[in-house]
C-alpha cells in the first residue's frame, strides 16, 4: 500500500475494481486528483437511476 501511496507502483485495474465493488464506490473514486471529484463522485454513484437523470438535466442546464 505505502508504495501505491508513493506513486511506485500502480495497482492493477482489476485489483481496484474489486476493492470499489467491496467497499460500493465508483472505481474513478480511486483515481480521482481532488477530494472534492472524489466526494462528487462517490454522491453520484450512491444515487438512484431516477437521481441520476435529475442531476444530469440540472447540470445541462448550468452548463
Amino acid at each position: 500500500m505505502n508504495r501505491y501511496e508513493l506513486g511506485k507502483r500502480m495497482p492493477d485495474p482489476e485489483l481496484v475494481e474489486r476493492l470499489a465493488a467491496e467497499l460500493n464506490l465508483p472505481a474513478a473514486y480511486f483515481y480521482a486528483v481532488e477530494d472534492a471529484e472524489a466526494d462528487l463522485l462517490q454522491r453520484y454513484f450512491r444515487l438512484s437511476e431516477e437521481g441520476k437523470a435529475k442531476l444530469d438535466r440540472y447540470l445541462a442546464a448550468l452548463v
